[in-house]
């Protein structure tokens, strides 16, 4: 497949959780967590997803994979999984799949969960944990513990542990055991919900930079979910800022962070620690709380914290349009305002 071909391919998505009351549990209304998503992620980079909690990334992500329902929308995945390994790759849309062509889709697609403590079965080895998707897609039996054993020698960990426990482990070499059981079966994409977030500052780096080198082995596609704005710059080829369930904005790192587009993405950039005690930067604190997704402001979500918004934005909803140079952005005055930016030092050990 071409690079700049997208290996999925997003299209008005929408995750609308139904809200009930009474002993009938009827239905007084919908948690709009997805609320009509557009984008691509191209083949072979990484995606950095970023946004205040409860935006709905994390169920954005989980919904591409199909782990949560669609309420409407497509999600186009490019596979030859559905036609044999010599044929040409065809687009399918995975929210329309049965169960029996979902399952051949999952050998390309894996996660890596937030938490390494509650992702992994406490009551199950390391062998039967990364051996599980082996087992489940039909690897053959005989080759199962040589396949664990290289597995658990790519992430850096002795293959002797293997016959050991998940509590038997520390915090990081629990996450490269979830990484070594979501490339085993070498997937073309991964969506990776806050990998890092849970571990100590100094084990971060090393899971960053270990699946790096696993993006490179293996032609690896990420979907980096994280609250950590360092991360996604060191990490991310391109960064789409989420609120209140829409895209704000997409941009390469650089020019996201230097100049942002979005008075959103001007607040989350606004908010990061700098590590330098002498230096003063000025800060845009955003006014309120999020909004309820059960019943969104009309028009621009953002427009009752926005102190740029005027009238079009409490009346029409902004779409996410071109803004030059491959960035996309979803506000009615992005021509007209200027924004402040914030660059990291691509450390991001020095912002975490």
């Amino acid at each position: 497949m071409n690079q700049s071909q997208p290996l999925m391919a997003i299209t008005d998505l929408k995750v609308h959780f139904p809200v009930t009351k009474g002993l009938l549990r009827r239905t007084i209304g919908h948690v709009k967590a997805v609320d009509g998503v557009s984008f691509d992620i191209l083949q072979g980079e990484t995606l950095g997803l970023v946004g205040e909690s409860g935006c709905g990334k994390t169920t954005l992500g989980r919904a591409l994979l199909k782990l949560v329902p669609v309420t409407d929308g497509h999600v186009m995945y490019r596979t030859n999984s559905l036609s044999g390994d010599k044929a040409e790759p065809r687009s399918v849309d995975i929210v329309e799949l049965n169960e029996k062509d979902m399952k051949k889709i999952r050998r390309d697609i894996a996660a890596i969960f937030q938490d390494p403590f509650s992702s992994l079965n406490p009551r199950m080895t390391i062998a039967d944990i990364i051996g599980e998707p082996l087992r489940v897609h039909g690897y053959p039996k005989d080759g199962r513990r040589d396949r664990i054993a290289d597995l658990l020698k790519t992430v850096g960990l002795n293959p002797s542990a293997m016959k050991r426990y998940p509590v038997e482990f520390s915090g990081g070499q629990r996450q490269r055991i979830g990484i070594a059981r979501a490339v085993a079966l070498q997937p073309s994409f991964i969506m990776c919900d806050e990998p890092s977030s849970a571990l100590d500052v100094s084990v971060q780096a090393q899971v960053l930079n270990l699946m790096a080198d696993l993006q490179e082995k293996f032609q690896l596609t990420y979907l980096l979910i994280s609250h950590n704005l360092a991360v996604v710059e060191y990490l991310g080829h391109r960064i789409a800022v989420m609120y209140l369930g829409r895209i704000v904005e997409l941009s390469e790192p650089k020019a996201l962070y230097i100049q942002p587009l979005h008075p959103y993405t001007e607040a989350l950039l606004s908010s990061i620690p700098f590590p330098d005690p002498e230096a003063r930067r000025k800060k845009e604190p955003l006014p309120g709380g999020v909004p309820s997704p059960i019943n969104p402001p009309p028009g621009c979500h953002f427009h009752p914290r926005c102190k740029y918004a005027q009238q079009i934005c409490q009346q029409e909803t902004p779409v996410l349009q071109e803004a030059g140079d491959g960035r996309l952005v979803a506000c009615h005055r992005w021509q007209e305002i200027e924004l402040t930016g914030f660059s990291f030092m691509r450390n991001p050990l020095s912002n975490t």
